[in-house]
């Protein structure tokens, strides 16, 4: 899944108290697939290369088995305090190397393609986004 973020209005749109993500469920920000592959299907999930290009260039290019808590742990954790479904997503966030990282954010006509070792491979275009309303906020990248 590559990620995009609504980061330079996500303070509009999220109140200081929000859960980490929480700009992330802005609609159309959380694109997924090409498919979604089983647990089980997954040989070792702490050892997985997750890489990101923006327009070409390596901007993340980390292994899992860099995260703070390992996909175990998480699952865990979350489940102490919310019931997880077959077909539920967690998400873990992302390795280093995001935008504010390099200083810079989505801008219109650039693609991300993100990988997964053995997972597969996303490429998502960035599309300017026409103001809704005169006046609305409204978050600067569409993605599509």
């Amino acid at each position: 899944m590559t990620s995009p973020t609504a980061r330079p209005s996500s303070a509009g749109t999220c109140p200081p108290s929000a859960p980490t993500g929480c700009a992330a469920r802005t609609p159309g920000f959380t694109p997924l697939g090409p498919w979604i592959v089983p647990a089980g299907s997954v040989a070792d999930p702490s050892d997985l290369q997750v890489t990101l290009k923006l327009n070409g260039k390596t901007m993340q290019d980390e292994s899992t088995k860099d995260m703070i808590f390992d996909v175990a742990r998480i699952v865990s954790y979350i489940s102490q305090t919310a019931r997880l479904l077959p077909g539920d997503l967690v998400l873990t966030g992302s390795p280093a190397g995001n935008g504010i990282h390099w200083g810079r954010l989505l801008r219109d006509g650039d693609v991300m393609d993100g990988s997964i070792t053995g997972l597969g491979a996303q490429r998502t275009r960035c599309v300017a986004q026409e103001a809704a309303a005169v006046g609305a906020p409204v978050d600067p990248i569409a993605v599509k």
